[in-house]
């Protein structure tokens, strides 16, 4: 075994390997570096994370390099030195602590999921008074409002990205973003509801602003101008 300084120039992920014993998966990846007196390797490091941190592009790092033959064949295997573990160790940690005060404040997803339901609920209900007073079509029932406000929730949910797996992991970064995303949805609902006062008002391709499928046409048109303004600026 050799203790080296290398820096990492190509990673691809190789194979994986399933421990029984400790109920965990080992991802393997293939490694191309350059040492500090200018030897090029390749070869494998194992972690239980994919994607994987451990060792990063253009980054330096020392390493144990354990040289095996199979079947004729050099093959290295590279992990930290105890030294670089040490100094990793450290850093995770504090990266680790800076993310958590970061993300303390994050809403968990069912909270967000209920203040969506509620807002698309309120939007419903303004639209279907709307309806209602305007056009021939009569809301009656208290299942026609819920229904509306299922539809319109389920399009803030979907294109805020909450259904996505990081957020029904509650993922801090993805909640995080998904909610900002929301929110900005949720104004722009409330912006194209309020649309609803003006005469003449029209959609593309001949919409029905009083309608479901109007109400989320012009909530898009709104998102889309709310973030073409804000990246203009």
């Amino acid at each position: 075994m050799q203790t080296k300084t290398i820096t990492v120039k190509e990673i691809t992920l190789g194979n994986e390997w399933y421990d029984e014993r400790n109920k965990r998966t080992i991802h393997y990846f293939n490694m191309k570096c350059i040492t500090d007196d200018g030897e090029e390797l390749e070869g494998q490091f194992g972690t239980t994370n994919n994607p994987q941190t451990k060792f990063l592009i253009d980054n330096s790092y020392e390493v144990d390099i354990i040289e095996r033959e199979y079947n004729g064949v050099i093959q290295y295997k590279f992990d930290y030195s105890e030294a670089q573990g040490k100094k990793s160790k450290g850093t995770r940690a504090s990266n680790n602590a800076n993310k958590a005060a970061s993300y303390k404040y994050v809403r968990p997803r069912s909270e967000i999921m209920s203040i969506i339901s509620q807002s698309s609920y309120e939007a419903a209900m303004i639209l279907c008074i709307k309806v209602s007073n305007n056009t021939d079509t009569k809301i009656t029932n208290h299942d026609q409002i819920a229904s509306i406000s299922e539809k319109l929730c389920k399009y803030i949910v979907d294109k805020s990205g909450l259904n996505s797996v990081e957020c029904k992991n509650a993922v801090p970064l993805a909640l995080k973003e998904a909610n900002n995303t929301s929110i900005v949805l949720q104004k722009s609902l409330k912006i194209a509801i309020m649309g609803l006062e003006l005469e003449g008002l029209t959609l593309p391709e001949g919409q029905l602003l009083l309608s479901t499928q109007g109400i989320v046409t012009l909530t898009e048109l709104i998102t889309n101008d709310i973030n073409k303004i804000a990246n203009s600026l």
